[in-house]
């Protein structure tokens, strides 16, 4: 079953993984045909791969091949770049830096 990953009042936030990117693509496309898909067998068949293939994308363990990238933006009715731009992030989020570890501003001389 799928889980949306990404609570909705993220959805605008800019995804920072391709498993994010593609879990908002697969919300999208709920909303847009009006009709809930509970499964990622259902995205897999759509997109035309296994659903083990699919799970391994949405859960950061593995990116698409280049020849799913067609398929991918023809499903998701967003352009083909869209699709490449995504492939360029990362698997894992990069960390954010604590406020522990952000030094403080020192005062400026005036």
């Amino acid at each position: 079953m799928m889980e949306p990953r990404t609570a909705p009042s993220e959805l605008a936030a800019t995804p920072t993984t391709f498993g994010e990117w593609l879990t908002q693509q697969c919300i999208a496309y709920q909303v847009r045909v009006g009709t809930r898909i509970q499964t990622d067998s259902a995205f897999a068949q759509l997109v035309g791969v296994a659903p083990s293939t699919f799970i391994m994308w949405r859960t950061n363990r593995a990116k698409p091949q280049r020849a799913h990238c067609r398929r991918l933006a023809e499903v998701f009715a967003v352009s083909p770049v869209e699709v490449q731009l995504a492939l360029l992030l990362p698997l894992v989020a990069l960390p954010k830096p604590s406020v522990a570890e952000v030094p403080p501003m020192e005062a400026q001389d005036a």
